[in-house]
């Protein structure tokens, strides 16, 4: 069964650094993200918007925020779209560029579980988030599968 459009493209714009989107183009069973190129590129693109260099900086203002939002939000889809087989997400920071290209299976061995067996949101805090969202695993999670250009 195809991925739900509709859905992901409304669950996308709520993500972490989500107005920082450039464009999600959503596949039968992939998804793929990509994000402006820097605060300019973006103001560029929605000349009206009341965003500002200081909230893009607040999102995505370090390294370790840009590991988080790769962790973090590609996990997330992989919970909320059981269907989706793999994640590609590109989003440039200070002249490099940090991708990710995750297949459900690599994500689950990386966690040590089954992420369609998670069915709460208590689940998901007990067995994801609470132990797994850490500095120390975004720095394990970077060295196995973030790429830098």
């Amino acid at each position: 069964m195809p991925l739900p459009k509709q859905e992901v493209l409304a669950y996308t714009r709520q993500m972490n650094g989500s107005p920082f989107v450039r464009e999600v183009s959503v596949g039968t069973d992939n998804i793929e993200i990509r994000f402006f190129g820097s605060f300019a590129e973006y103001k560029q693109a929605n000349p009206g918007t009341k965003l500002t260099a200081a909230d893009y900086s607040d999102k995505l203002g370090s390294v370790n925020a840009v590991h988080a939002i790769l962790m973090e939000e590609s996990t997330r889809l992989f919970r909320e779209f059981p269907g989706m087989a793999s994640i590609d997400i590109t989003l440039p920071y200070k002249g490099k560029t940090y991708s990710v290209s995750l297949t459900k299976g690599s994500v689950e061995k990386f966690y040590n579980t089954d992420l369609d067996s998670i069915k709460s949101d208590q689940q998901w805090r007990e067995q994801i988030s609470g132990p797994f969202f850490t500095r120390d695993y975004q720095d394990q999670f970077a060295k196995r599968f973030v790429k830098v250009t």
